[in-house]
């Protein structure tokens, strides 16, 4: 059985709750391709549905600048944040408005009153910059650790390898240490072990498209068993072919792996995470479907136990209808004894939201960023400790460039900072360009939290710049009074959408592993490792 539920916002307040009125099914606006940033759409007039409608000069004289932002905002506002001008050079205003209207009429809303197409192309095309100036901040101190970089093959991966995914497991199940990684276009879930600074690699499965794994066995002694979720295709689309995976090994041939589909027949699956969320012992699992316009949302699936084969069976919760969900770590977040979870929202919503147990079988939800841009391309978060206060904060990035093939002034590493209320306070940390993941470690071992971060950046949206322009990994040193340090790491075509830090060879230093999509070089494999040597004293 599944229920339904989603969001009910109360527009006065930071604080929002969860309703339980059945899902209502509602194309939102959006305006341009892939994950989703959202354009104001227009249409009223019987004139306004000829596709030649163009901007008339001598109406968007006539009117008053403010009443009509007033209008868009109060339209786009029903289902998202207004749309700033300056999220889109001025030339591309018109073909966006026109989009965003076609989504509107194909959505069957009847509802809102609807600006005047010409009017609303011609205030975004006053108000927007005719191009959208991406500064390259490069970093203005080299690395004061020595680092050696060792390139790691996938036996059999592709030409062309895409790592979705890296997560070291320190092995709490008996298993060993090991960096786990997906790789999406050959499919491929596996790990790496490693005896000293040797990799070794191996393979657990090929699950057409995975996008993350998580370390789960459900309580079953001796098996080792992973999460994985499925996209189901590689293009960001609405579909029914997404995936909630179990893997593990079978249990009368251990060298080899089986599959267990927990649900199909969903949208594209980006996070599945476990967790005792009713407290009843056994682990429920949280599940974030992207989705892509009609499909999407999150999900509890709650544990009902095994099958007569040993199978772990669940029921079904939606607790977000929202599509967009990227992240979806589970963490106590608020101290209370239960566990909780914080989403990550991008497409039009671009949020990030704490969803606290009630202890009663739901969650109510608490805002903790709104970027307030449906384009502002949220690309990860991380939840951390990260000035050492006793409570969560999170370190957030937005980076996408595949939202809307634009690379964004505003691309950036942010620390959204806990101080006992709702939303947190943030703060920018350093734009980059693309930036795809960001994580935390004291990677000097001086005992506080530093950032790495890395970033991919489509070859085509790089167009004429010279490579060695944009930095694609980059470390972000904490100084004793608090301040951050930019050092270079690397600086090549950014092709990383995932990094990892952990001591992989035990020496007392964090490494670093970087995920490759479309190597800059044709024989670049599928990873890499940083191998961290300690600190140059020498150093700048």
């Amino acid at each position: 059985m599944i229920s339904a539920h989603f969001i009910s916002a109360d527009r006065t307040s930071d604080h929002y709750k969860l309703t339980g009125r059945p899902q209502i099914a509602v194309l939102t606006i959006i305006g341009v391709l892939f994950s989703g940033a959202c354009s104001p759409t227009s249409t009223v007039d019987h004139d306004q549905h000829d596709s030649n409608v163009v901007p008339d000069q001598a109406i968007v004289s006539q009117a008053s600048q403010d009443a009509l932002e007033r209008e868009v905002s109060n339209f786009c506002g029903d289902c998202h944040a207004f749309p700033p001008p300056q999220s889109f050079p001025r030339d591309h205003w018109e073909e966006l408005v026109r989009d965003g209207r076609m989504f509107y009429l194909k959505s069957g809303r009847n509802d809102l009153k609807i600006p005047h197409a010409g009017e609303v192309i011609e205030f975004y095309r006053t108000l927007a910059p005719e191009v959208l100036e991406v500064g390259v901040k490069q970093s203005v101190k080299t690395a004061k650790l020595d680092f050696e970089k060792r390139e790691v093959s996938i036996p059999e991966a592709p030409r062309a390898p895409c790592i979705s995914h890296l997560q070291w497991y320190a092995g709490e199940d008996g298993f060993g240490p090991r960096l786990l990684f997906t790789e999406m276009v050959g499919g491929v879930v596996g790990k790496i072990a490693f005896e000293g600074r040797e990799p070794l690699v191996s393979k657990f499965s090929l699950e057409k498209y995975p996008a993350h794994v998580e370390a789960c066995n459900f309580g079953s002694r001796g098996i080792e068993g992973y999460l994985v979720p499925d996209l189901g295709g590689y293009v960001s689309e609405d579909h029914d072919r997404g995936r909630a995976l179990w893997l593990h090994r079978d249990s009368t041939v251990k060298t080899r792996f089986t599959t267990t589909e927990i649900l199909t027949g969903m949208g594209r699956v980006a996070d599945m995470r476990p967790g005792d969320f009713d407290g009843d012992g056994d682990l429920d699992l949280v599940v974030g479907e992207f989705g892509h316009i009609e499909s999407g949302g999150i999900h509890i699936f709650k544990n009902l136990g095994t099958d007569d084969q040993q199978r772990p069976q669940f029921e079904v919760q939606r607790i977000d209808d929202r599509p967009g969900a990227i992240h979806v770590p589970v963490v106590d977040f608020n101290g209370d004894g239960l566990l909780d979870f914080v989403g990550l929202i991008s497409q039009q919503y671009e949020s990030i939201d704490a969803y606290l147990n009630d202890g009663k079988g739901g969650f109510f939800v608490e805002r903790i960023f709104d970027a307030g841009d449906p384009s502002f391309g949220s690309s990860g978060i991380e939840i951390v400790d990260f000035d050492g206060d006793g409570d969560f904060d999170v370190l957030y990035t937005n980076g996408d460039s595949l939202d809307s093939n634009f690379l964004k002034p505003y691309h950036a590493i942010h620390w959204l900072e806990n101080r006992g209320q709702y939303p947190f306070t943030p703060h920018e940390l350093t734009k980059m360009p693309g930036v795809a993941r960001a994580a935390t470690g004291d990677l000097d071992a001086d005992g506080d939290l530093d950032v790495v971060a890395c970033a991919y950046i489509p070859a085509e949206l790089v167009g004429d710049v010279a490579e060695g322009v944009y930095e694609s990994l980059i470390w972000l040193e904490r100084t004793d009074e608090g301040e951050f340090v930019r050092r270079h790491l690397e600086t090549a075509l950014p092709g990383h959408l995932d990094l990892e830090l952990a001591d992989f060879d035990g020496n007392g230093f964090l490494d670093i592993a970087v995920g490759n999509r479309e190597p800059s070089r044709a024989s670049e494999p599928a990873l890499a490792i940083w191998w961290n040597n300690g600190r140059v004293e020498s150093g700048n």
